[in-house]
């Protein structure tokens, strides 16, 4: 191979230098963990909405949920055992006890509504995009066993149903066995999606039926979202090599 040919002028390793590391960077990933995220004093916290109804967050945090001292934050409208003290959506703290043997400290439950406490039957946590890009949806659901009271969970985007699956003191669902949603009547295909900014992913947990109470339900939510890279750097990174290939051939000849 000729000398020249491994030579480039100075400007030339300038433009390399300046477009090189933008023409192959990768999509970045962030993923979203409901229960790392939670916030007992924010919502909405970052990407993430705890929802009392359709449409309406809460805006209350009760900082003794239990009334008994044990100092147990919850999102509810009123603390236990008041009317309102369901839908409820909290991170279990240690030592709280009655969640022995279903749900373990810093894990994610919520008790499903009932319309006769807060006029709605339907509560969930959502997610919204902050830019177009790649949904991958992972996790699962699992229901206490003290009660027979079937449940059901489902995943929407955009208030459309993606998937479901139904819970009841009958099942083998555990924290250590949880409902994949993979599992779900939509299939494992339906937990990635393609989505733009202002795109709302929602978990939404209500009973089977308005003549059973509500329940328990704990869960494990994470939000994988891929955003697509910027289209001036593809452009940024050919500019570059056609100026660093011009000036190859000029200094060539």
């Amino acid at each position: 191979m000729h000398p020249l040919r491994l030579r480039l002028p100075a400007y030339a390793l300038v433009i390399l230098a300046m477009v090189w590391p933008a023409g192959f960077v990768r999509a970045q990933t962030t993923v979203f963990n409901l229960g790392t995220d939670w916030s007992d004093v924010n919502n909405p916290n970052g990407a993430w909405r705890i929802n009392k109804a359709p449409g309406q967050i809460f805006t209350i945090n009760q900082n003794d949920y239990w009334s008994n001292g044990s100092g147990q934050h919850a999102w509810a409208e009123q603390p236990f055992a008041q009317t309102a003290h369901v839908p409820v959506w909290m991170k279990v703290q240690s030592g709280d006890t009655n969640f022995t043997g279903f749900a373990s400290p810093g894990t994610i439950v919520m008790h499903t509504a009932e319309t006769a406490r807060t006029g709605t039957e339907f509560s969930s946590v959502t997610w919204t995009s902050s830019g177009d890009g790649s949904l991958a949806i992972s996790g699962g659901v699992w229901v206490q066993k003290v009660y027979d009271r079937p449940q059901r969970w489902e995943l929407r985007l955009n208030g459309t149903s993606l998937s479901t699956g139904d819970l009841s003191l009958g099942d083998a669902f555990t924290q250590a066995n949880p409902f994949s949603f993979a599992a779900g009547s939509g299939g494992a295909s339906v937990l990635n999606q393609t989505v733009h900014q202002g795109d709302v992913f929602e978990l939404l947990l209500y009973r089977q039926s308005s003549a059973t109470p509500g329940t328990f339900v704990g869960m494990d939510l994470a939000v994988s979202f891929t955003a697509v890279p910027e289209p001036v750097t593809s452009g940024l990174f050919a500019f570059g090599l056609a100026a660093i290939m011009i000036a190859r051939r000029r200094r060539v000849r």
